[in-house]
């Protein structure tokens, strides 16, 4: 539906974006829920088999990092520039007046690759986790009410 209504860019953008951390969110709920195990009753896993949250989360969060990550490759290679070296430029920039207002020693300029890459893909696992922290206590809050059990 997404497709016909915003175009193909759009869905796959959406799809990187959103659609691999909701598969990946769904499989672990699914998996620890037996099958639709309802509270009080039903058929779902033992207590050793039961996945903690925070493995949730965090292997959710890698999978929306991995999206993002990806719309930014698809982007690219979309409209013909590299996207991820003009964040770069700015990652770089941004750094270069922070370290200026705070007075630290001054950093060799340009920064190497890799430390700009490292920072790029750290900040975006830490909004990821923020970000999937959110969305799983809030699911978690309207699945239990619903009468499911949330791993």
């Amino acid at each position: 539906l997404q497709t016909v209504l915003f175009g193909p860019v759009r869905a796959a953008t959406f799809v990187c974006t959103h659609g691999f951390y909701s598969a990946v969110l769904a499989a672990f709920w699914s998996a620890s829920a037996g099958g639709g195990s309802k509270v009080g009753g039903g058929s779902g896993p033992g207590p050793g088999q039961q996945t903690s949250w925070v493995w949730i989360v965090a292997v959710t969060a890698a999978a929306r990092a991995l999206g993002l990550v990806g719309s930014i490759f698809l982007f690219s290679w979309l409209i013909g520039d590299n996207i991820l070296a003009l964040i770069f430029g700015g990652l770089e920039n941004l750094i270069e007046q922070a370290t200026g207002i705070i007075g630290t020693p001054r950093l060799q300029f340009p920064l190497p690759k890799g430390l700009l890459a490292s920072i790029f893909f750290g900040v975006a696992i830490l909004s990821s986790t923020m970000y999937v922290a959110v969305v799983y206590c809030l699911h978690a809050s309207v699945v239990y009410k619903m009468g499911y059990t949330v791993p």
